[in-house]
C-alpha cells in the first residue's frame, strides 16, 4: 500500500502547475524580446548618428579646403544663388520667416532649447555691429534616390552641392545611397551648423508635412522616435576675411604667425638673402613650443620638416591659391623637450605671394578651418576635450583642421629654421 502511494507521487506535473511554468516562461520570453527590440533601437540609432557625425566632418573638411584656396563664394555661394542675389534653396532666418525662409527660433537642439540667433553667431556677442560677425544660414536636403542621380549627372543644383560637399570625405559611400540628408550650414562663413540622417525617412521637412519626417525638434526622446540621426554644434563663428596683397605692409625680413580667416605662418625673406634664388634647394624646420611653458626648457611638442624650391613655387595671392598647393611635411613629435619615436606625414596648402613693396612670400596654412571655432566651445561639441586629442587628430587627420596634429597645448609659438638642404649651411 505504501508502495503505490509512493508511485501515485511520481506521477509528473500537475497542470496547474505547468499552466504556471507556461506562464513564468511567456513573461520571461517577452522580457527578452522587448530587451533585444529596445537594443536593436538603440544600434540602429547609434548608426544614424554615427552617418550624422560622418556627413557632418566630411562637409566641414571640404568647406575648410575651400576656405583654404579662396574657392567658398564660387563653389558654393554663387551656385546657391539666383542672378538677383537670392538663395535657391531654404534658408534659416533671424525674422522673416516663410515657406523658404525658416525661423532659427522654431528649431530645438538635443536638450529641447530653442536656438537664439545672436547666441548662436557667438563673434557677435558685444558688438555693437553684430550684423558683420553674422551671416547666412542655408539647408541642402536630399532625398533616397538622389545620390543615384548625383552619380548619373542628372542631379538638382541643390544635390550637386550637398554631394559635392560630403563625398570627397565619405569613404563608406554606402550610407549615401537610399538614405535621406539634410545639412545646414553658413556659405560665406564655411561652417557646417548641424547634419539630420535618416536611412528610412523619405525627405525631411521643417514642419509637418505629407511623407516626410520634421526635424525642427532635435530633443533625443523625439529623434529616438522617428529614428532621426543628428549631429550639430551650438554655436558658430563667421569667418573674418584675411587681407589681400594691396594690404599687406610687412617690411622684409619677418616671420609671422597670422590669425586671420585662416591661421597662417607667413615669413618675408631678407632681401640680401636669396631665397628665391634659381636652383635654391631648401629645407625648412617649423618648431612648435609650448606657450604655458615658455622658458629656458624651451619645451618644443612639434616639428614640421618640408623641402621645396622657392623658384619653382608660382607667385599667388590669399584668393587665388588652389588646392593642389598642399605640400607633404613630415612631423616629430617631442616630450618635455625630447625626440620621441613619433611620426607622422600632413599636407599642408604652401604658396608664395606677391607684397606691396614688390618682394615675395611664402606662406603656409597651419589652420584652414575658422580660427575663432577652434574654441573650447566648438571643440566641447565636436566631442573633442571630452575625449582627448588622440581622437581629434584621427577626425581630423584628413582635414586642413590644427586638431590633426592632435597637440595637447593651449597656446604655441613657433620658431623657423631654413637651411640649403646641398649644403646644410643655416640660411635663416
Amino acid at each position: 500500500m505504501r508502495e503505490q502511494k509512493i508511485a501515485q507521487k511520481n506521477n509528473g506535473f500537475t497542470l496547474i502547475e505547468l499552466i504556471v511554468v507556461l506562464v513564468i516562461m511567456s513573461i520571461m520570453m517577452t522580457f527578452t524580446a522587448m530587451g533585444i527590440f529596445a537594443w536593436q533601437d538603440w544600434s540602429r540609432m547609434k548608426q544614424e548618428d554615427a552617418s550624422a557625425e560622418t556627413i557632418f566632418l566630411a562637409a566641414q573638411n571640404q568647406l575648410n579646403e575651400y576656405a583654404a584656396s579662396g574657392a567658398l563664394e564660387r563653389e558654393v555661394e554663387n551656385k546657391l544663388k539666383d542672378a538677383d542675389g537670392d538663395y535657391i534653396v531654404k534658408q534659416i532666418v533671424e525674422t522673416g520667416a516663410s515657406s523658404r525662409r525658416i525661423a532659427l527660433s522654431s528649431l530645438k537642439d538635443s536638450e529641447g532649447n530653442h536656438y537664439i540667433w545672436n547666441t548662436l553667431w557667438k563673434t557677435s556677442a558685444g558688438k555693437t555691429d553684430k550684423a558683420k560677425y553674422q551671416g547666412d544660414i542655408v539647408s541642402l536636403s536630399a532625398a533616397p534616390g538622389d545620390y543615384e542621380d548625383f552619380l548619373n549627372g542628372t542631379a538638382d543644383e541643390e544635390s550637386k552641392v550637398l554631394f559635392t560637399l560630403i563625398t570627397s570625405f565619405i569613404y563608406d559611400k554606402s550610407i549615401l545611397n537610399d538614405a535621406s540628408i539634410l545639412i545646414e550650414f553658413s556659405p560665406d562663413a564655411g561652417q557646417v551648423f548641424a547634419v539630420c540622417y535618416s536611412n528610412r525617412a523619405d525627405g525631411f521637412s521643417y514642419g509637418e508635412e505629407a511623407g516626410k519626417v520634421d526635424v525642427s525638434d532635435r530633443t533625443d526622446s523625439t529623434r529616438s522616435k522617428l529614428m532621426l540621426g543628428y549631429y550639430g554644434v551650438d554655436s558658430l563663428s563667421k569667418a573674418i576675411k584675411g587681407k589681400t596683397q594691396n594690404e599687406l605692409k610687412i617690411d622684409t625680413g619677418a616671420f609671422e604667425l597670422r590669425n586671420e580667416e585662416t591661421l597662417n605662418v607667413v615669413y618675408y625673406p631678407e632681401e640680401d638673402k636669396d631665397v628665391f634664388g634659381a636652383g635654391n634647394h631648401l629645407t625648412f624646420t617649423l618648431n612648435f613650443y609650448d606657450a604655458e611653458k615658455k622658458g629656458a626648457a624651451s619645451p618644443k611638442v612639434m616639428s614640421l620638416e618640408f623641402e621645396i624650391d622657392p623658384a619653382n613655387l608660382p607667385p599667388q595671392t590669399m584668393a587665388k591659391a588652389t588646392g593642389n598647393r598642399a605640400t607633404t611635411m613630415k612631423a616629430k613629435y617631442f616630450k618635455n623637450g625630447a625626440s620621441t619615436d613619433v611620426e607622422k606625414t600632413f599636407r599642408v596648402p604652401m604658396w608664395v605671394e606677391w607684397t606691396q613693396n614688390g618682394g615675395r612670400a611664402i606662406r603656409l596654412v597651419l589652420d584652414a578651418a575658422d580660427v575663432q571655432a577652434q574654441s573650447v566651445v566648438y571643440a566641447e561639441a565636436l566631442g573633442i576635450t571630452s575625449e582627448g586629442m588622440d581622437h581629434a587628430a584621427e577626425s581630423f587627420a584628413q582635414t586642413y583642421s590644427f586638431y590633426r596634429f592632435g597637440l595637447d597645448v593651449d597656446r604655441i609659438y613657433l620658431g623657423l629654421d631654413i637651411k640649403d638642404k646641398d649644403t646644410g649651411a643655416s640660411i635663416e
